[in-house]
């Protein structure tokens, strides 16, 4: 693969080592008020460095949560340190995908790597989350997307957000290992948890990545009311049309940005009503990448690769 330019390198994070929950690199701030748990979770991947940057700047400005709970960890922070600017894609992991291992027969089993031995050390962390936004990056340079589980509590979050306008829907989860995002609870369609989505902010190593990412990050953190909304989205959500995956293929509708919104509005004050939404999921019937349909308005740069998240 050829070296793309790097606008973006990693910085040293032995500050942040210690944290303030007894896991290293694991911060946790709580309000004092009643409200949502909201995970922040960067580097499951070591070479994906706008969730680095995303997770510092909401340290090094002192963000805090208005109510609920807020959770910033970096995850493999091992894979990250091994980064060579000669081989920029190397240091991913160091034995197994951080984001494929977070099945109960894997974390429970005898088997033992780095990654391994950190999702077991995070899996406290994930399980208390009601929200999770996991950041990462991708190896060719394409459109900013989503992906998540095609749960309807994901959807209307993701697309009450507006940006990315790139929605890629799992029906049927990711298929090859358990995701962050569907550990647990997270990953029953059913359950009484909260969203839990990927933001794909772009190519790994490209300033604009990272701006994407610190945007996303502060636009969930917003609209799950751990901190004061930022406009951003809003405005951005009116200049654009929203697309899922389903949108780009052009046979289901999506659910409205303005019922999206009101359900936020009931997740926010801890309503969750889910009955009355089956009807408006977003649906699809297979795993699609968002550009697939030469009908788009807007062709990503590339194409999503298939170890993308």
């Amino acid at each position: 693969m050829t070296t793309p330019p790097l606008e973006l390198l990693p910085r040293d994070l032995a500050a942040y080592r210690a944290g303030n929950t007894g896991i290293p690199y694991v911060h946790r701030f709580d309000s004092g008020q009643p409200g949502p748990h909201v995970l922040v979770n960067a580097l499951t991947h070591g070479n994906e460095f706008c969730g680095m940057v995303a997770a510092t700047h909401l340290l090094d400005r002192g963000v805090r949560p208005k109510v609920g709970t807020l959770t910033v960890s970096f995850a493999n922070v091992a894979a990250y340190e091994t980064f060579d600017a000669q081989r920029p894609f190397e240091s991913r992991q160091l034995v197994h995908n951080l984001n494929r291992v977070w099945s109960a027969e894997l974390l429970d089993g005898s088997d033992d790597s780095p990654e391994l031995r950190r999702a077991r050390e995070l899996r406290p962390v994930v399980a208390a989350a009601d929200h999770i936004l996991d950041l990462h990056s991708t190896s060719q340079d394409v459109e900013p997307f989503w992906v998540y589980p095609a749960y309807s509590r994901n959807a209307e979050v993701a697309l009450a957000i507006g940006q990315p306008s790139v929605h890629l829907v799992m029906p049927n989860g990711l298929g090859s290992g358990v995701p962050v995002i569907q550990h647990g609870r997270h990953g029953i369609a059913d359950s009484d948890a909260g969203v839990a989505v990927v933001a794909e902010c772009g190519q790994h190593f490209r300033q604009a990545t990272a701006r994407v990412a610190v945007n996303v990050s502060r636009w969930i953190s917003g609209a799950l009311r751990t901190r004061r909304p930022a406009r951003g989205p809003r405005t951005q959500a009116a200049a654009a049309p929203l697309r899922t995956a389903a949108d780009v293929r052009g046979r289901h509708a999506a659910v409205p940005l303005r019922a999206a919104r009101d359900r936020l509005r009931d997740l926010r004050r801890g309503r969750a009503d889910r009955d009355r939404w089956r009807q408006g999921t977003p649906r699809t019937g297979r795993l699609h990448h968002p550009h697939a349909d030469a009908r788009a308005d807007r062709r990503p740069r590339g194409h999503v690769p298939a170890r993308a998240i």
